[in-house]
């Protein structure tokens, strides 16, 4: 599934982008990475499994049963994450032999571009989304990516404007990108 939002005289969605040679890891992000140490990660093919589509299901179902995702069915799912293009994977995050998380991501000439994230609710202590991008950035330098893309930020949407906590971002506005930090 390819999107690009054109709103009528909204320009709300703005596409962003950590620049990675200027990124630091806050306070914050470094206790959530020491929380991770006992987490394995992996990058494997975007494609349908079972097991990963009853994590989706839960996923929705307890963390967005009031979005248009809801309820969660395989078609939507596999349209919309496991269509392989031939540069869409998945990173996979476990506890153990569990996986408790997916971010499936593109890979890009000069970066990787983090599309969805689900994980299992039952261990949102462990702030998996937030782990999962700082994978991705990880990643994303070890390769030699200048960006790691973050998809829309929405500044007045409490479900897109996380992005902000990664600096420095920058935004897509009119045409050119745009350091962007929260006043």
């Amino acid at each position: 599934m390819l999107y690009k939002p054109q709103c009528d005289g909204c320009n709300a969605c703005q596409s962003s982008r950590i620049r990675l040679k200027d990124f630091k890891l806050s306070k914050s992000q470094k206790r959530i990475l020491n929380k991770a140490k006992h987490l394995t990660f992996s990058i494997r093919e975007a494609d349908f499994n079972e097991s990963d589509f009853s994590l989706y299901k839960k996923y929705i179902e307890l963390r967005h049963s009031d979005g248009d995702m809801y309820p969660p069915d395989r078609q939507q799912y596999e349209s919309f994450l496991c269509k392989n293009f031939g540069f869409n994977f998945f990173l996979e995050i476990k506890l153990e032999d569990q996986t408790i998380a997916i971010n499936q991501f593109d890979s890009l000439s000069d970066g990787l571009s983090a599309v969805y994230t689900f994980f299992d609710p039952d261990y949102d202590y462990l702030s998996l989304g937030v782990i999962s991008v700082l994978q991705l950035i990880s990643i994303s330098k070890q390769v030699g990516h200048p960006y790691l893309y973050l998809g829309y930020y929405i500044q007045n949407c409490s479900k897109m404007n996380y992005k902000s906590k990664y600096q420095p971002l920058e935004l897509f506005i009119n045409g050119n990108w745009k350091d962007f930090e929260l006043n």
